[in-house]
């Protein structure tokens, strides 16, 4: 990462040139973290990477027996309590590592979080697939907490964008060719260092030629570049932000279902299924002639009483009765459900997103930390801040994350246009 970041910062590397980047240790809490600074002598923005040095999960999120078989998507699904760092500095559980993660984005005051895909939910490796790395696809929705944790407390509209990975592979190529053949260039001084671990580029150099021959996948994956789109209701369908794993990279839409009229079941199913049109009346949420209300922890649907339960529609999409919102688990949890929760303004599967045929609440309905657009029924959580070029390394670069800050600006012929990023961390 190093010599990719220093190449497309225009700073000179090569063999036997020093190394223009300083260690640069950052204290998070109680904790000690890697931290290399790189400061341009072009006047472009310094760059700074924090290495949480997590071990590869592999695709599928198995594990190697190298590091006991740990993986962020194991940790993510409870199947181990912690994971350690691979140099066994740091331990981590899941609430520590949502913690660091939550806590770095602060430090860094950042201005916006751009992340990996944390849509997509078909995890392996594939350039005819639409597949993706078990790291990509947790580190990305660990990072979405984060941003909402951040948000909260920071009482901010921190915007954060999402970006396919290996998946790109199998849509039609969308960058220029000046554009691919910039970013190849800056791509081949990352590949080279890719699983290497013996003498052709040893895992202590900072800098080794880019000269490995170029792979097929590498060769699709610089002409691409898909940011994550955001859920998009349409006729009456209420749309999860956890994304459908039936669906990979096409839309992957999961929208709130009715049962047949036989069930009073309520769940979630890839859109454009039936039934799935709702309207929210007199706080009544209806499909059809039946109307929602709890069982439990379970939504349900049943005869429309006299006097319904009451459902919200805050600004930020919450689905809310009393201090209870419908909450949509995600896929890649163990065993996920559609149930009710206490509402968090932090928890992903509590937003929802609905088209004009749905009432939005007033925003004295919205709850503590809660970032949306009062008054509007479309509810872009999303927002995309300047040029997509800014995630130059985010759309392909296993579990890297990169935030932009507010002093961090970089000239329209900088190596970043918009907003450059100030911070980047890797897990």
């Amino acid at each position: 990462m190093q010599q990719a970041y220093a190449r497309l910062a225009g700073t000179p590397t090569g063999p036997g040139l020093p190394s223009a980047w300083r260690q640069s240790p950052v204290v998070i809490g109680d904790r000690t973290l890697s931290r290399v600074r790189l400061q341009p002598d072009n006047g472009r923005p310094a760059i700074q990477l924090v290495f949480l040095r997590l071990p590869d999960g592999v695709p599928t999120g198995t594990g190697t027996d190298e590091y006991g078989l740990q993986s962020l998507l194991r940790l993510y699904q409870g199947r181990i309590r912690t994971i350690n760092a691979s140099d066994r500095t740091q331990s981590y559980t899941e609430r520590q590592l949502l913690d660091t993660l939550t806590a770095l984005i602060r430090r860094f005051r950042a201005s916006d979080v751009r992340t990996l895909d944390y849509l997509n939910s078909k995890l392996g490796y594939s350039i005819t697939e639409g597949v993706d790395h078990s790291d990509h696809s947790v580190a990305a929705r660990l990072l979405r907490e984060a941003t909402l944790r951040a948000r909260q407390q920071s009482r901010a509209a921190l915007p954060l964008q999402g970006y396919e990975g290996y998946g790109i592979a199998t849509r039609p190529g969308n960058l220029p060719a000046a554009t691919s053949d910039r970013k190849r260039t800056v791509f081949r001084n990352y590949d080279v260092h890719d699983d290497q671990t013996g003498d052709d580029c040893p895992t202590v150099l900072i800098y080794c030629t880019p000269d490995k021959p170029r792979a097929d996948d590498y060769a699709s994956w610089v002409r691409r570049f898909y940011p994550c789109p955001e859920p998009r209701a349409r006729g009456g369908q209420i749309v999860s932000w956890i994304g459908n794993d039936n669906a990979a990279y096409t839309r992957p839409e999961l929208c709130l279902t009715a049962s047949p009229a036989t069930s009073t079941a309520i769940t979630t199913a890839s859109c454009g299924r039936s039934p799935q049109q709702w309207s929210l009346t007199g706080g009544a949420l209806r499909q059809g002639t039946r109307c929602a209300r709890v069982s439990g922890d379970r939504p349900v649907l049943g005869a429309c009483p006299a006097r319904p339960t009451r459902w919200t529609l805050t600004p930020a999409g919450r689905i809310r009765t009393g201090t209870l919102c419908r909450t949509q688990d995600d896929l890649l949890r163990t065993r996920p459900r559609l149930r009710t929760a206490p509402c968090s303004a932090t928890d992903p599967g509590q937003r929802w997103f609905t088209d004009r045929a749905l009432r939005t609440a007033p925003s004295s309905d919205a709850l503590n930390g809660d970032v949306g657009i009062a008054g509007s029924a479309v509810l872009p959580l999303g927002t995309l801040l300047g040029s997509a070029y800014a995630a130059a390394f985010t759309d392909w670069y296993s579990k890297a994350i990169t935030v932009s800050s507010p002093d961090s600006r970089a000239r329209e012929d900088g190596y970043l246009r918009g907003r450059a990023p100030a911070t980047a961390w890797d897990l």
